[in-house]
């Protein structure tokens, strides 16, 4: 059961703070939130959903709206008013954020009125 370990005297007990497995020793795994500092689980930069590179701010994955830049591991904010985007260009949207509707062809968010968008 993730969370809690079976010890010698074959009680299960529940592993530390972060921890989705763990040994008499300490943490094998973390849940998502959490990294992997030895044989603890350290929180993660709020910004990551998972982080595991050896720091608490070198993330795997964000947490939406946020998207991963890969060149640095940091979660970084969109252009507006991308809601989502490419982590490649941070202006080519992939949803946008309310009162803007998307252009498929080019990824940019556009304002329009009833007469223009259905």
């Amino acid at each position: 059961m993730d969370g809690f370990v079976l010890n010698g005297d074959g009680i299960c007990s529940r592993c530390a703070s972060g921890c989705s497995q763990c040994d008499d020793s300490g943490c094998t795994e973390c849940f998502d939130e959490f990294w992997l500092n030895g044989v603890s689980c350290d929180p993660c930069d709020s910004a990551c959903r998972t982080c595991s590179a050896g720091t608490s701010t070198d993330c795997d994955s964000c947490f939406l709206p946020l998207t991963l830049d890969l060149d640095t591991s940091q979660c970084v904010s969109c252009e507006d008013p991308c809601r989502t985007c490419s982590a490649a260009d941070l202006s080519n949207c992939d949803t946008c954020i309310a009162g803007y509707s998307i252009n498929a062809f080019n990824g940019q968010c556009f304002t329009c009125d009833d007469a223009q968008c259905i």
